[in-house]
């Protein structure tokens, strides 16, 4: 990443900001509420703690190139409360659609006020989604604009607007396990997947099975 010549620290986020491993869906929204965690064995666990971790995100998530994370870090150490503002803006966002998806898993009624909250999002941010062309193709790209921090949050409104608009909104789980709480698109074609991850939750609910039928009855 020869961009970041001179940003020793973002290349260090960005590094560590792989910690939980590979993502595991092509949705920004169901990703982006999986950098905090939601139960009591991980709710102090949050890959957005600051803007440089945020920005760091969005380039693993391939919505920023390298050259405009770069332009949006440089910008943020002049107008550091803007950076500030979009980062607690990025935290309710997070809030707001970990309880969308929550809602639809469940078959719920959204919690009141946030569907509208949703609606705000998309017209103060869609504004930058655009029309691109490169080799004779198109596709749908995004204007970034370091001057505003808050539109590199505008992939994961348009992606949660999409998830719960489209057929896979049937799809949408909550992990099963009592302390876990992510949530997950259900792709098995008999929509029988109840866990997360198999080889964390689902492991971990095998063994405590295998306890019980021992008379363990540890955790």
């Amino acid at each position: 990443m020869t961009s970041l010549v001179g940003l020793p620290t973002f290349v260090n986020v960005l590094q560590r900001n792989g910690r939980r491993g590979p993502m595991k869906t092509d949705w920004d929204c169901i990703e982006f509420v999986h950098t905090a965690g939601w139960e009591a064995r991980d709710r102090d666990d949050d890959e957005l703690a600051d803007f440089e971790e945020l920005t760091a995100w969005c380039v693993r998530r391939d919505n920023l190139t390298d050259e405009e994370a770069v332009a949006f870090l440089s910008q943020a150490r002049k107008q550091p409360d803007r950076a500030a503002e979009t980062l607690v803006g990025a935290h309710r966002l997070r809030v707001l659609t970990y309880e969308l998806l929550r809602a639809v898993a469940r078959h719920e009624v959204p919690p009141a006020g946030r569907v509208e909250e949703l609606n705000g999002l998309l017209q103060k941010l869609l504004s930058g989604r655009r029309l691109a062309n490169e080799a004779r193709a198109f596709h749908w790209a995004w204007r970034m604009d370091p001057y505003r921090p808050d539109t590199m949050l505008a992939p994961v409104v348009w992606s949660l607007a999409a998830l719960v608009t489209s057929e896979e909104r049937d799809r949408l789980k909550l992990c099963e396990a009592d302390d876990c709480g992510w949530i997950f698109i259900d792709a098995s074609r008999n929509r029988s997947r109840r866990w997360c991850d198999m080889s964390d939750c689902g492991n971990r609910a095998k063994v405590r099975r295998y306890r019980r039928r021992r008379g363990t009855g540890a955790p």
